[in-house]
């Protein structure tokens, strides 16, 4: 009975846990998953970051509650209920992996453009990992009294293995064009770091777990499932936000932007024309003739030019923050 419930102590604890640390990351992560994600339109990416923040969070809570109320909270557990639950744990796991694996397979098809095409043979040899976990589960022998999986672990093995294979794999293509794209390197160096931080990530799981298991003779699914998934869904949501603030037309912001243009004295702002136009998105400066807004006829040797919010063009002001370097013009 003391080991019925140090398990269920263990199990209550590790979900907690893992619960915090996907808040955690979710409470430091928020004021840029607003600006970056949100604000941005509707498309792929974005449905795939939601899913794997949101769907992450909601089966942890579940979970949580589960390991500490009713029915996981005290032993016996009922075997059909391990079952269920055990299933619930395991889709989750694979497919948040899956879904970090898209991530990786979107970049590689950025990367071999134009040979976007051939990148989409690797997607039996990517996808096929996972019909094992199941392959894997399927052998089974039952469950112990706090639903932890019992019998041969030998499959847990060959799914690690599996993991390591091809997330390998999946490094070694993109390490391939680590000096391609003249003028995107730290797009490119982004993409490298990221495909070797997943293979460190899948190794680390695999090199922790299956030690494990085989020592406790057991496979506990909130060991096991609930922290790899926690894993995986921050290393997803942490590959996407930083695409995003790589993107140009994300770095728009609701807040007060102040852009800084510098000019030489030399130049004067009077000779550039009366209105400046400037494009938020590329660096390109518009010049027209029409006479000035204000009433002010002086002109500027140096200054800046600001904006505040580049929807309003009324917003654009010269600056000159020198007075000495004023000077009347006649009239």
């Amino acid at each position: 009975m003391a080991n019925l419930a140090a398990a269920v102590i263990v199990r209550r604890y590790s979900s907690l846990a893992s619960l915090l640390v996907l808040i955690g990351d979710y409470l430091f992560t928020c004021r840029a998953e607003f600006r970056f994600i949100w604000r941005s339109p509707m498309n792929g990416v974005k449905y795939i970051y939601i899913f794997a923040r949101y769907c992450a969070l909601v089966v942890q809570i579940t979970s949580f509650f589960i390991s500490q109320f009713h029915p996981l909270a005290r032993a016996p557990v009922s075997s059909k209920v391990c079952d269920v639950w055990f299933m619930v744990l395991l889709v989750c796991c694979v497919v948040q992996l899956a879904v970090l694996d898209i991530v990786l397979m979107l970049q590689i098809y950025a990367l071999y453009t134009p040979q976007s095409k051939k990148v989409l043979y690797l997607l039996p040899i990517v996808f096929g990992q996972f019909p094992l976990s199941f392959a894997a589960w399927a052998r089974h022998t039952g469950f112990d009294e706090v639903c932890n999986l019992t019998g041969t672990l030998h499959g847990g093995v060959v799914v690690g293995g599996a993991g390591i294979i091809t997330h390998l794999f999946l490094f070694y293509i993109i390490f391939r064009k680590r000096s391609v794209a003249a003028g995107q390197a730290e797009v490119v160096s982004f993409v490298v770091r990221g495909a070797a931080w997943c293979f460190v990530l899948v190794m680390a799981v695999v090199g922790a777990l299956i030690p494990y298991s085989f020592m406790d003779r057991t496979a506990n699914p909130y060991i096991i499932f609930i922290w790899p998934s926690t894993f995986f869904s921050i290393t997803t949501c942490r590959l996407i936000m930083n695409m995003r603030r790589m993107d140009p037309s994300a770095q728009q912001s609701s807040f007060t932007d102040v852009a800084t243009m510098e000019f030489p004295p030399e130049v004067s702002i009077g000779s550039l024309g009366s209105q400046f136009v400037v494009d938020f998105l590329t660096p390109s400066l518009e010049v027209t003739n029409e006479p000035p807004p204000t009433e002010s006829s002086t002109s500027t040797k140096a200054g800046t030019l600001q904006f505040h919010d580049p929807s309003n063009p009324k917003e654009f002001s010269a600056v000159d923050p020198d007075p000495s370097l004023r000077t009347e013009s006649k009239t």
